[in-house]
């Protein structure tokens, strides 16, 4: 039994190391979120403030946006808050 729990225990340590991992990703894309966008030209503070409030905390939009080329970056931005035309 004490095995079982040694066993139990030592999944559970690889699992907080990947779950911490994956939050201080998360966490570095947030921080670097702002400036990436402010860098995509014709883009308003606003129309960057609305795209934050969503993309901030859906992770796999996050990660969607960093891997995006720049070239798509903006269409991507403008149709997540509605103003694609």
């Amino acid at each position: 039994m004490s095995k079982s729990i040694s066993a139990l225990i030592s999944k559970l340590d690889e699992l907080i190391s990947v779950l911490s991992t994956i939050d201080k990703e998360l966490s570095n894309l947030q921080a670097k979120l702002y400036d990436e966008m402010r860098k995509i030209d014709g883009l308003s503070e606003k129309e960057i403030l609305d795209a934050i409030d969503i993309i901030a905390t859906k992770h796999d939009m996050l990660r969607v946006f960093f891997n995006l080329p720049n070239e798509l970056k903006k269409r991507y931005i403008l149709r997540m808050i509605g103003h694609d035309s």
